[in-house]
Parts: C-alpha cells; structure tokens; sequence
C-alpha cells in the first residue's frame, strides 16, 4: 500500500515538472544607420541620405550610373534598409528588424565604394525600455560587364554580409536573453531559408527583411494545485509512518 502512494504522488509531481518558455513578449522598433563608407574608389560619388519618414542615414548610393537603353536614369548602386516595428514577440519567434533594398547599378568600373558600414539600433519598449546595437559591414564585389546582354549572369555584381552576425545577449530582471540575426529573407515567403549573400545582374532589384530571434534558457514550470497536493501526500504517508514506528517501539 506504501509503495503504491508513494507512486501515486511522485506521478502526480513529475506530470507537471518541466521546463517551461519564458513568457515574456517583446515590442518596439529598429533603425538602420550607415556611415563611413570605405574603399579603394574616390568617395566623391557616394552619397548616405534620409528616405522615408522619421529615417536618419538608411540610404547608401555608390558609383557613376551609366545612362544606356537598359539604365536610361543613369542610376547607381544602392543600399536601404527601412526601419521596422514589431509586437508581441515571444521566445523563439523569428521577426522583422529591418527591410533591405538592393539595386545593382549598371557604373563606370571604378567609382563605387565597396565597403559599407551599419549600426543597427533595436529599441524595446516592452516588457522595458532599452536598445541593443548591432554593428556589421556590406561587402560589395564589383563584376567588369564583360559578357552581352548587360544582364548576363557573368556581369552579376555580389552584396553580402562581411562576416557571421554576432549574438548580443540582454538581462531583463533576473532573466538573460540572446538577441541574434539570423540573416536576410525573402519578404513575400516566411518559411524561406535565411541569406547573407545577394548575387544580382545589372540594373536589379532585390528585397529582403532581416531576420532576429529571441533565445532564453528554459526555466521550471511553477508547481500547479494538483503537484502541490502530491508533495502533501507524501508529506502524509511519512508521518504515518513514522507513527507507526513509535508505537511498535513502545
């Protein structure tokens, strides 16, 4: 009879001991900044600009465009990336901090920086006020138009991250968090796969949300009535025991 009590209550504990997400849910917005544009190329065609409201400095263009039949406007090669809000986000939720857009210029070889330095700036407002910054470069590889038509794949140019995306890790009361960026994803498909390279022919167009997720390590579950009531059980069958005892001893 003892041993079946005892795995009456130790059943009940263990149904509803575990691990458990954290249940905090985070909110606010994010802004992208460029600045100091480097390179081996004279600086005087590179421009970083506001576009969009409340933006500051999102907009990088590089390079002499080269006006012909398939770039009439003559237009450079540019980088965006939009500001973003975002809410209710839980541990493990993968969501939007920023929309990059990419256009390839068709440019005189030679006139385009290639090296493009961000500051990303994440600003939570919920379940707290703070920001995190991310810093990281894009690397431009500039491709000579060599092959005919001007969009031939051989003239392609390539965008892409300088290095992996190092995780920043954020305490919020007595629980700490990793905020990481996973990479680039095609807007229109959220189970596509994540990308740090871009690879575009001349005079195109790509765009493409960057990625975070939120990570905590699991935490125990707080006891429920019915785990509380096992632990009373047990708590029970100890003391009749030991009565028994006493009185055997007497």
């Amino acid at each position: 009879m003892r041993k079946l009590l005892f795995s009456l209550a130790f059943a009940g504990l263990g149904a509803f001991l575990g691990a458990s997400a954290r249940a905090d849910t985070f909110a606010g917005s994010s802004f992208a900044h460029f600045h100091d544009p480097s390179g081996a190329v004279n600086q005087n065609n590179t421009t970083i600009s506001n576009n969009g409201p409340g933006e500051t400095n999102n907009l990088v263009t590089s390079g002499a465009g080269v006006k012909d039949a398939t770039n009439p406007l003559g237009l450079p090669n540019s980088i965006e990336m939009d500001s973003s809000i975002f809410g209710g986000v839980s541990v493990g939720d993968h969501f939007g901090v920023s929309l990059l857009r990419y256009h390839n210029g068709e440019t005189t070889l030679g006139t385009s920086d290639t090296v493009f330095p961000v500051h990303l700036d994440i600003n939570f407002t919920s379940p707290t006020g703070f920001t995190q910054t991310f810093s990281f470069t894009f690397d431009l590889t500039i491709t000579p138009n060599n092959a005919s038509p001007i969009t031939d794949p051989a003239n392609a140019d390539t965008l892409a991250v300088a290095a992996a995306f190092a995780p920043e890790t954020f305490t919020i009361g007595s629980n700490i968090y990793t905020l990481e960026l996973l990479g680039f994803q095609d807007p229109a498909n959220s189970m596509a796969p994540t990308t740090t390279t871009f690879t575009l022919p001349e005079d195109t167009d790509v765009s493409a949300n960057l990625i975070a997720e939120i990570t905590a390590p699991p935490t125990a579950a707080p006891l429920p009535s019915t785990a509380w009531a096992g632990l009373a059980l047990l708590g029970v069958v100890g003391a009749n025991m030991a009565r028994r005892r006493y009185f055997a001893q007497a």
